[in-house]
């Protein structure tokens, strides 16, 4: 999977790369100029095809939907994430939304298509992952048929 972060106050896209520091140090992967953001303020770190991302120990936090993080947090399409001040979100660059929570809850994309008692488990599989990446069930049923979709075409 590819990710990239847009940041809000310019659109400006970055791609992340697995080890990833974001800070306003010039040594960092993603340089973010302001006083509120810690030299070394997060790392993004990609794993099994899914995006997380945790806090350095910076003095403004990190925040994912709006809740400060302590520990490495799952990343999706559309998360927001803000260091310090500034704000950014996170852009699925590759198209397979749909894909962490089917990755997440162990269900093969080919065999749900196939398969009437594969598709109800993985839709309520993805109705109890995607509340806790900050997406309810019913923008997690869309996306589900969206991907069931491309599976079968």
């Amino acid at each position: 999977m590819t990710y990239n972060l847009r940041l809000e106050s310019n659109g400006e896209e970055h791609e992340i790369l697995d080890g990833a520091i974001v800070g306003r140090d010039p040594s960092a992967d993603i340089v973010l100029s302001s006083p509120t953001v810690s030299r070394h303020h997060a790392r993004f770190e990609a794993e099994a095809g899914l995006l997380y991302v945790h806090d350095l120990g910076s003095t403004n936090g990190t925040f994912v939907n709006g809740k400060r993080i302590a520990v490495r947090t799952l990343c999706d399409d559309a998360t927001v994430i803000r260091l310090g001040s500034k704000v950014l979100t996170v852009i699925n660059a590759s198209g397979d939304t749909g894909k962490a929570a089917m990755c997440l809850t162990g269900l093969d994309p080919a065999r749900v298509a196939r398969d009437s008692a594969a598709y109800a488990a993985a839709f309520a599989a993805m109705c109890l992952v995607y509340p806790a990446i900050g997406l309810g069930c019913t923008l997690a049923s869309g996306i589900f048929v969206s991907q069931l979709l491309r599976s079968r075409g």
